[in-house]
């Protein structure tokens, strides 16, 4: 499901640099996917650099997060942005934009028109997606940290603990990517500064499993961008389980397949998630059809 209300102009005064070909520029983004993490957005960025006129920063600039980057300015970020001519729009992504309590605040800073991306995926399989990623990243040299906390530890060891003065199994709250997916505590942020109609919100669980072009074309339409996404660039991969554009395939180390905690771990990840859930559905005003 899409939350798209209305299409938000671009603010006049985000500034831009010229090339030496003057119908040539570089501009802050135009749209900025903003999460979340292992939430599809890889897919959703993947997909959209389909659309010629949708010209996409290939990696994360972490500019709105990291402190260091950010005092660099304006000037700094706008030369890290593709070079777009008339017609066309710069976009950008971070998963991690989505919860990051500074972020907000600094693109209202930028541009208080901005268009925003966001992606929810139910919080239990983001939650393991989440590990696994991380325990990935540690091969590249990243995360480290974290592989020498819970690389040896099993999912039901990582989400689960027993209260100190009953016994009983619980959510292991103090567990940061828990936190991730409280996803009401995060959007009530963008929603207090940003209106509704500036977010559109896709449904990251369906996005790849349907044929995504009917997503991306609302994406398009939000983006003012001239359609170009069909349903024919897409086939079914039936390995993988989702869909994959037809010009350069399945990326091969997308599809993972995990190693999932106990029933017991999930019912209760479950009743944890539920109330917070709820809470997000009456900031929506519809509902996920999570367990």
């Amino acid at each position: 499901m899409i939350l798209h209300v209305a299409i938000i102009t671009q603010s006049p005064a985000v500034s831009f640099r010229e090339s030496t070909n003057q119908q040539s520029t570089q501009k802050a983004a135009e749209g900025i996917l903003i999460g979340v993490r292992k939430g599809g957005t890889g897919a959703i960025l993947r997909f959209l650099a389909i659309n010629p006129r949708i010209k996409i920063h290939p990696g994360e600039v972490l500019f709105l997060i990291d402190d260091e980057l950010y005092r660099k300015g304006m000037e700094w970020h706008i030369k890290e942005m593709p070079f777009t001519t008339p017609g066309e729009i710069s976009f950008e992504k971070s998963a991690d934009y989505f919860t990051d309590p500074k972020v907000p605040e600094r693109i209202r800073q930028i541009n208080p028109k901005q268009k925003l991306l966001l992606t929810f995926r139910d919080p239990v399989i983001r939650l393991v997606s989440e590990h696994y990623f991380l325990l990935r990243r540690c091969t590249l040299g990243k995360s480290v940290s974290y592989c020498k906390v819970y690389g040896n530890k099993t999912l039901d060891e990582i989400y689960i603990r027993r209260n100190p003065h009953t016994g009983a199994k619980e959510v292991n709250t103090e567990y940061e990517p828990m936190m991730r997916s409280l996803y009401h505590v995060h959007l009530k942020r963008w929603f207090a500064i940003f209106p509704r109609e500036q977010i559109l919100i896709i449904d990251g669980d369906n996005f790849a499993k349907n044929n995504p072009a009917g997503p991306l074309r609302k994406v398009e339409e939000f983006l003012g961008v001239e359609p170009f996404i069909k349903e024919s660039m897409f086939y079914h991969d039936d390995d993988k389980g989702f869909y994959c554009p037809v010009e350069s395939g399945c990326i091969e180390n997308k599809g993972h397949s995990y190693a999932y905690p106990s029933q017991d771990a999930i019912d209760i990840l479950r009743r944890y998630f539920k109330p917070h859930n709820e809470k997000l559905f009456e900031m929506l005003g519809y509902r996920y059809h999570w367990k």
